[in-house]
Protein backbone atom coordinates (compact mmCIF):
# COMPACT_ATOMS: atom_id res chain seq x y z
CA UNK A 1 0.00 0.00 0.00
CA UNK A 2 1.86 3.22 -0.78
CA UNK A 3 0.33 7.10 -0.29
CA UNK A 4 1.32 9.55 -2.80
CA UNK A 5 1.17 13.39 -2.85
CA UNK A 6 1.89 15.67 -6.12
CA UNK A 7 5.01 17.34 -5.29
CA UNK A 8 6.32 20.04 -7.99
CA UNK A 9 3.89 18.39 -10.33
CA UNK A 10 4.87 14.96 -10.37
CA UNK A 11 4.18 12.10 -7.94
CA UNK A 12 6.02 11.34 -5.27
CA UNK A 13 5.73 8.31 -3.05
CA UNK A 14 5.66 9.80 0.77
CA UNK A 15 4.19 6.21 2.79
CA UNK A 16 4.29 3.05 2.25
CA UNK A 17 2.84 -0.09 4.56
CA UNK A 18 2.75 -4.22 3.72
CA UNK A 19 2.56 -7.12 5.42
CA UNK A 20 4.15 -10.70 4.29
CA UNK A 21 2.86 -13.95 5.48
CA UNK A 22 5.02 -15.51 8.56
CA UNK A 23 2.59 -18.36 9.72
CA UNK A 24 -1.11 -19.26 8.23
CA UNK A 25 -2.75 -16.68 10.85
CA UNK A 26 0.80 -13.97 11.66
CA UNK A 27 2.10 -11.32 8.91
CA UNK A 28 4.76 -9.64 9.57
CA UNK A 29 3.92 -5.89 9.38
CA UNK A 30 6.39 -2.44 7.96
CA UNK A 31 5.73 0.83 7.05
CA UNK A 32 7.90 3.74 6.20
CA UNK A 33 6.68 7.29 6.14
CA UNK A 34 9.03 10.16 4.43
CA UNK A 35 10.58 12.39 6.87
CA UNK A 36 9.06 15.55 6.17
CA UNK A 37 5.64 14.28 6.64
CA UNK A 38 6.12 12.01 10.16
CA UNK A 39 3.79 12.86 12.64
CA UNK A 40 0.90 13.43 10.70
CA UNK A 41 -1.31 10.53 11.29
CA UNK A 42 0.11 8.23 8.21
CA UNK A 43 1.97 5.78 9.77
CA UNK A 44 -1.32 5.03 11.83
CA UNK A 45 -3.85 5.18 8.81
CA UNK A 46 -1.62 2.44 6.82
CA UNK A 47 -1.46 0.14 10.13
CA UNK A 48 -5.38 0.83 9.92
CA UNK A 49 -6.06 -0.17 6.78
CA UNK A 50 -3.56 -2.87 6.41
CA UNK A 51 -5.28 -4.10 9.28
CA UNK A 52 -8.43 -4.07 7.98
CA UNK A 53 -7.38 -5.97 5.23
CA UNK A 54 -5.40 -9.14 6.61
CA UNK A 55 -8.38 -10.85 7.94
CA UNK A 56 -9.57 -11.32 4.36
CA UNK A 57 -6.51 -13.62 4.04
CA UNK A 58 -6.41 -15.15 7.14
CA UNK A 59 -4.38 -13.68 9.26
CA UNK A 60 -5.44 -12.40 12.48
CA UNK A 61 -1.94 -11.52 14.53
CA UNK A 62 0.54 -8.73 13.47
CA UNK A 63 4.09 -8.88 14.48
CA UNK A 64 6.88 -6.29 13.70
CA UNK A 65 10.61 -5.15 14.76
CA UNK A 66 10.78 -2.09 15.70
CA UNK A 67 14.30 -0.21 16.62
CA UNK A 68 13.58 0.64 20.12
CA UNK A 69 15.18 4.30 19.74
CA UNK A 70 11.73 5.25 17.28
CA UNK A 71 9.78 6.21 20.01
CA UNK A 72 7.01 7.29 17.21
CA UNK A 73 7.03 3.65 16.41
CA UNK A 74 6.56 1.99 19.29
CA UNK A 75 3.66 4.70 20.56
CA UNK A 76 2.38 3.55 17.18
CA UNK A 77 2.65 -0.14 17.64
CA UNK A 78 0.76 0.82 21.21
CA UNK A 79 -1.63 2.52 20.17
CA UNK A 80 -2.48 -0.18 17.98
CA UNK A 81 -2.16 -2.84 20.70
CA UNK A 82 -4.58 -0.95 23.15
CA UNK A 83 -7.25 -0.20 20.02
CA UNK A 84 -7.31 -4.03 19.30
CA UNK A 85 -7.44 -4.83 22.90
CA UNK A 86 -10.40 -2.59 23.72
CA UNK A 87 -12.45 -3.88 20.90
CA UNK A 88 -11.90 -7.64 21.16
CA UNK A 89 -13.12 -6.94 24.78
CA UNK A 90 -16.11 -6.37 23.00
Amino acid sequence: MIVSRLVGGAPRIIATGSYIACDETTADVASAVDDEFQGKGLGGLLLERLALLAPRHGFVRFWALTRVENRSSRALRARAVASATRASAW
